[in-house]
């Protein structure tokens, strides 16, 4: 796939370990899925932090151009170019109140959303932080299993997807 990556960085933009580097995994994996089975062979992506900008290209190297179609993904929550396929992400609930107020994209045609990062995945994940193995098992397979929804919850991390306008 023709990839071409602008990083605009975000004061106040969460470091990518953790939870936050699962998310992005989530993130990226969903919008090179998609555009491959919209027929996307050519996508400009935005994105917050240089770092991400790496796991673009790879992404872009292991996914084959399969149509003619073009893509815009503005990961950084601005407002999102006209094209074939659109995505857009929306800072949740939360993510702090300066992210959610750069939230500034409109997608036409709004598709399909992905939470990512979820309240329950959250609440789930505390047992991880205790001494015991078996809790901490327990909280990593319950994080796990509510990290993503594509039903509506609050979240730190919103995408949505559609097609151009």
């Amino acid at each position: 796939m023709k990839l071409e990556i602008r990083v605009e960085p975000l004061p106040g933009f969460p470091d990518l370990d953790g939870a936050h580097e699962l998310a992005w995994g989530y993130l990226l994996d969903r919008v090179f899925g998609d555009a491959y089975q919209a027929g996307v062979g050519s996508l400009s992506l935005v994105l917050p932090h240089p770092t991400l900008a790496e796991w673009g290209w790879w992404r872009a190297e292991q996914t084959p151009a399969r149509g003619e179609r073009t893509g815009f993904a503005a990961l950084d929550g601005s407002r999102p170019q006209s094209a074939d396929r659109v995505y857009t992400l929306r800072f949740g609930l939360l993510a702090p109140a300066a992210l959610r107020n750069r939230t500034r994209g409109v997608t036409p045609r709004v598709e399909s959303r992905l939470f990512v990062y979820t309240l329950p995945a959250l609440l789930a994940s505390l047992p991880m932080r205790l001494s015991n193995p078996r809790l901490r098992d327990a909280g990593w397979l319950g994080m796990r299993r509510r990290f993503v929804s594509e039903k509506p919850v609050v979240a730190y991390y919103c995408l949505e997807i559609g097609g151009g306008a």
